[in-house]
């Protein structure tokens, strides 16, 4: 419920007398007047609602502790999986019991089912060829209906999928009063590692004849040996697609790349997709572009980028 405050117009006169001394002053005179602490509580006063500024820019760091050293990415994932593991779980009120529910238990109320009668019925004005075929339609052949009319509250998961893919329903799924269930697992297998070897492309590189390299998920890639195929890539007259998803390459194989794309006439395609490239990496490369003629695709997403670079960008 709200609540109203009552002011009388005699201290709203008071204030307003309070406040005209300060209306002919300067501002810089009165920011003189302010002490420190003062200041620093005027310049926490920031919108957070505000759109129109960056959430970095929307509450003021506060952060006094001086910085530890350079950040080391994989370091701090090592610490926090092992600080997360060494961490004591919550003590639970109600030790855990075996065939003991916990808790408040949920009771169903009683649904009160009202008499329907055939005059409560919709009646559908159909052609008498389609009242006659759903007549002598079977169950199954009513649920791949539903299925292409897309009438998911009235299908299983199942239901709708085998009708979505031309499939008739099983008699055992062919009914409509049958229990909502869970689908069974479907085991995919993980995707078999990347085989490219690198040394024998490397090769083929130098001597121009290799037309697509695949380098996606090769985690054992040194800093070094990208350097060497950025270096060689300058010269190459051969390559037409470089794929370097996830391969943890860094700023400095970004600014590489950026330098290929000015001197590389032949490349067409070029996938950085979930590397380490910081927002200002990712413009220089955006920047080469204007000056190659060949390249048709660039793709850089999924980057070390935090929302104040996405709204640079």
């Amino acid at each position: 419920m709200a609540t109203i405050k009552v002011v009388d117009k005699e201290s709203v006169r008071l204030v307003r007398e309070d406040l005209k001394k300060y209306l002919d002053m300067d501002i810089d005179e009165l920011l003189s007047q302010l002490t420190e602490e003062q200041i620093d509580e005027l310049n926490n006063e920031n919108d957070p609602d505000n759109s129109c500024l960056p959430p970095s820019e929307r509450c003021r760091n506060q952060t006094k502790k001086s910085p530890t050293g350079p950040l080391d990415r994989k370091k701090l994932l090592r610490y926090l999986e092992k600080l997360g593991k060494e961490d004591k779980d919550w003590d639970e009120k109600v030790p855990y019991e075996r065939g003991q529910k916990r808790g408040t238990q949920f009771i169903a109320k009683e649904q009160i089912k009202l008499p329907v009668s055939e005059e409560d019925g919709i009646e559908l004005d159909l052609p008498e060829e389609y009242e006659d075929a759903l007549r002598g339609a079977t169950e199954s052949e009513l649920i791949d209906i539903a299925g292409v009319l897309e009438l998911h509250s009235m299908l299983t998961q199942d239901q709708y999928w085998d009708s979505y893919r031309d499939v008739l329903a099983q008699e055992k799924d062919a009914t409509f009063l049958g229990p909502a269930k869970f689908s069974l697992l479907k085991i995919v297998p993980d995707e078999r590692p990347n085989e490219t070897n690198f040394a024998d492309s490397l090769q083929k590189l130098k001597g121009n004849d290799l037309k697509v390299l695949n380098l996606n998920n090769k985690l054992d890639l040194s800093e070094s040996q990208l350097l060497e195929l950025c270096e060689v890539l300058k010269s190459n007259t051969s390559l037409q697609s470089l794929s370097m998803t996830y391969v943890n390459a860094t700023d400095t194989i970004a600014e590489k790349l950026a330098n290929v794309l000015e001197d590389n006439t032949m490349l067409k395609v070029l996938n950085v997709d979930s590397n380490l490239f910081t927002a200002e990496k990712v413009c220089d490369l955006m920047k080469a572009t204007l000056k190659n003629k060949t390249l048709l695709e660039l793709r850089a997403t999924n980057q070390v980028i935090g929302s104040k670079e996405q709204f640079e960008l």
